[in-house]
């Protein structure tokens, strides 16, 4: 029996220092003048009718603004958009038909009547959406590997699904940074870990999965992922080959005055979106020091990407969210705070993609 081993998605580090790797297409540095990449967006709010508790994912499915949470007796909020605040709820957690048991919000995908999860009975479920309710409609098998923790972050890309290796800690493989299961089955290993710094890998395989964690989105052509760091600021493009595409290194700070001293570090935390030509992906300001304490702040920051590897936007959100998705179909910006059950946020941030 292969090791099992559950990592948080909520990884931070003090690891600033980034090398180059010899497989990499095209390596960059986003050093852009930031005034010119840098613009500050205040979000409206709206209250809602519904409350949602302890709060795990924002999405939009269907056009509708979705929240996925885990404090109440259904797991899913849909408000329909434009937003006003109402909402339609459903699909609750348990082991019945139109249960989910343990799903992983990094694999939510949409579709064309609302979207996707895998469960942690290695099923693909679909849930749809309407404006007088949120079902789950059905689910089919995914050839995931019985070892496979499905909230360690599923990502789908094309017919594929690709998953962190963390069950073949062997001298073979465990340098392969992830496993990539094929519609028909087929399981093969992807990508070698990058060596930024200094590496443990050698004598300590799993800490190498610790120490690049990274959340990731497919292309919708199924041919490449972007993949953004969490103890590095940094983000690589890789092809379906393991072909490093693109990796460009954000070493830069953000204006000094939108930050405290010396000691505040940004980290990749949310989970991206796309619409194919960009991708939008949230910075967790983070106290690096001895303590390693997360910094209270009354703002976000959003960075927006390309697929060719470029930094074109920085989008700084007052106030602070904890959770956010941007809806590329009509440019808005919508957000959502831990503490806050009945308000949601919205801004249209259309000028900026």
């Amino acid at each position: 029996m292969r090791p099992l081993l559950f990592i948080s998605s909520g990884l931070i580090s003090l690891t600033l220092l980034l090398s180059c790797s010899e497989r990499v297409r095209s390596t960059k540095k986003a050093e852009p003048d930031y005034p010119s990449i840098t613009d500050t967006v205040k979000m409206a709010s709206v209250n809602t009718d519904t409350e949602f508790l302890k709060p795990t994912r924002l999405f939009i499915a269907n056009n509708h603004l979705v929240m996925m949470h885990s404090g109440m007796d259904h797991m899913f909020n849909a408000y329909k958009l434009p937003l006003t605040g109402e909402a339609v709820q459903g699909v609750s957690n348990g082991r019945g038909p139109t249960e989910l048991i343990s799903p992983d919000p990094n694999s939510i995908l949409q579709e064309k009547d609302g979207f996707t999860i895998v469960d942690s009975d290695y099923r693909i479920k679909r849930i749809t959406i309407s404006d007088s309710e949120v079902t789950l409609s059905g689910g089919e098998a995914v050839f995931l590997s019985k070892g496979v923790i499905v909230r360690n972050g599923i990502t789908r890309v094309g017919d594929s699904y690709l998953y962190p290796n963390m069950t073949d800690f062997s001298e073979e493989n465990h340098s392969k940074q992830y496993i990539i299961v094929t519609k028909d089955g087929e399981e093969s290993f992807l990508s070698e870990y990058p060596q930024w710094g200094s590496s443990r890998g050698e004598n300590m395989p799993m800490m190498e999965m610790v120490n690049y964690a990274t959340r990731r989105i497919g292309h919708p052509d199924g041919k490449k992922f972007a993949e953004f760091y969490g103890r590095y600021r940094a983000m690589r493009i890789i092809g379906m080959d393991g072909e490093v595409i693109s990796e460009t290194r954000v070493n830069y700070p953000t204006p000094w005055d939108l930050h405290s001293p010396d000691f505040v570090y940004s980290t990749f935390s949310g989970y991206p979106v796309t619409d194919g030509k960009l991708i939008a992906i949230k910075m967790s300001n983070t106290k690096v020091g001895t303590d390693i304490i997360p910094e209270e702040k009354d703002y976000s920051e959003v960075q927006i990407w390309d697929w060719k590897g470029n930094l074109k936007k920085m989008l700084i959100l007052v106030p602070k969210m904890d959770f956010v998705t941007l809806d590329f179909k009509n440019g808005t910006m919508y957000g959502a705070q831990a503490d806050d059950e009945n308000t949601l946020f919205y801004a249209d941030v259309s000028k900026h993609l």
